[in-house]
């Protein structure tokens, strides 16, 4: 016999393995995706004919928290907590505009000037 024939008879001679049974299935229970609502804030006065500007915020309400989204729907990680008795809204409107602000480029924006009353 030569050491092939070794290999195949200790083959034949093998157990044939178990089936290995699956793992039990976990039940993941994901959480709905939250309601995004929007937040109009205005950056601009109407003034003449100039109609002004505005900006649109979105944002959800988790809890007692209201977590800001940006235009396609992703967390942008700026949340802050609701007062007792405070609308969302505002708070929510409150972000808006300081995200605004921080990324705003005021310096270079027309200066109105009500008039003097002098001629």
């Amino acid at each position: 016999m030569t050491w092939i024939d070794d290999i195949l008879a200790r083959a034949k001679e093998a157990k044939p393995a178990e089936p290995s049974k699956p793992a039990p299935r976990q039940i993941v229970r994901s959480e709905p995706p939250p309601e995004i609502k929007t937040v109009w804030i205005q950056t601009q006065a109407p003034r003449g004919d100039d109609p002004g500007a505005g900006l649109i915020g979105y944002y959800s309400v988790q809890g007692n928290i209201v977590v800001m989204h940006d235009d396609a729907g992703q967390k942008t990680g700026r949340t802050i907590p609701i007062e007792n008795g405070e609308d969302p809204q505002q708070a929510a409107s409150r972000m808006a505009r300081a995200q605004w602000e921080m990324t705003s480029k005021p310096f270079n924006r027309r200066l109105d000037y009500q008039p003097f009353g002098v001629y």
